[in-house]
């Protein structure tokens, strides 16, 4: 049972919805620096499978937050349901459709890693040729040759995901922007006060 009244319950719901959101963001942020760097030098790490790893991690950590952010405006939409604050609630659905709309591949790219295969393009498959023929192929010279090859296009494709995802992070945060701007101006009642449901007054 709560020891709060339903309008403290109600607050601090709508808190922790915005601190999972802000998590998943930062988690987000967070991997350009992951991948620029491999940490495992002396262990049997294979660079490729540590990059491939956070590569992976990036879509379903996007996923994650479309469903936080997607539950969080749903949670208003359902809450604000009410004849005196029916513009909120609309807002809050019109804003739900925009963000499944506007993470609609990443989505569709994390279903395929859930539930089909490894996340592979053209150069990443290069890559674990490459690196299986480093460690396998008889011939000094040649190994010493894919071996190269490998670490020059590895640096390469390692520089472009660390972009890409610092690229995407700032696309992120203009979704983010957008909500909130939409429904900042229409919750805060100034000095920090919200506008509460009609059934919390």
């Amino acid at each position: 049972q709560s020891l709060h009244s339903p309008s403290d319950d109600f607050r601090v719901k709508m808190v922790c919805y915005l601190i999972d959101i802000i998590a998943a963001v930062e988690m987000i942020e967070d991997l350009p620096l992951y991948i620029r760097r491999f940490p495992f030098r002396k262990k049997q790490v294979s660079k490729l499978r540590y990059l491939r790893h956070h590569i992976e991690f990036y879509f379903h950590q996007v996923y994650v937050l479309e469903e936080r952010l997607t539950k969080y405006l749903t949670f208003i939409k359902n809450e604000y349901n009410e004849s005196e604050t029916q513009q909120i609630s609309q807002s809050a659905a019109n804003l739900c459709k925009q963000v499944k709309a506007a993470f609609t591949e990443v989505r569709k790219t994390r279903g395929v890693l859930v539930h089909q295969k490894p996340y592979e393009d053209k150069t990443i498959m290069q890559l674990f040729a490459l690196e299986a023929s480093a460690e396998n192929y008889p011939e000094p010279g040649l190994r010493s040759l894919y071996l190269s090859t490998f670490d020059s296009t590895f640096q390469k494709y390692r520089r472009e995901w660390a972009t890409t995802i610092s690229e995407n992070v700032i696309a992120i945060e203009k979704v983010l922007d957008h909500c909130f701007g939409q429904l900042a101006p229409c919750l805060d009642l100034g000095a920090g006060q919200l506008l509460l449901p009609q059934k919390y007054k």
